[in-house]
């Protein structure tokens, strides 16, 4: 489904969003449905940056929906945990092991 959008996407650089890189990561975006209606939105700082983190509930709805078709709810968890505290992982390798990765 996803594909089948791309010929219908345009990208245009905005020199003034460029300068601003990178104290800002200014984006905006338009779309408009075949009835007509349009929809637009801007950010100044993207999603995901330290100025503009995601919350631990985003993370986990998204992490979750990814991982757990591909490695089941519980090793999903138990590696979101590990990797929510990766700092404290002694053995990389091991961990990769552990989780299938």
């Amino acid at each position: 489904v996803i594909q089948g959008l791309v010929p219908r996407v345009q990208v245009r650089e905005n020199p003034a969003f460029t300068a601003a890189f990178p104290d800002r990561q200014p984006c905006a975006m338009r779309i408009t449905f075949k009835d007509g209606f349009t929809a637009e939105a801007m950010t100044e700082i993207t999603k995901g940056e330290a100025d503009n983190p995601h919350s631990r509930a985003e993370m986990e709805d998204k992490f979750f929906g990814l991982a757990d078709p591909v490695w089941g709810a519980d090793n999903a968890r138990a590696a979101f945990a590990e990797l929510m505290a990766l700092e404290d992982v002694a053995d990389i390798r091991a961990f990769t092991v552990r989780h299938q990765m």
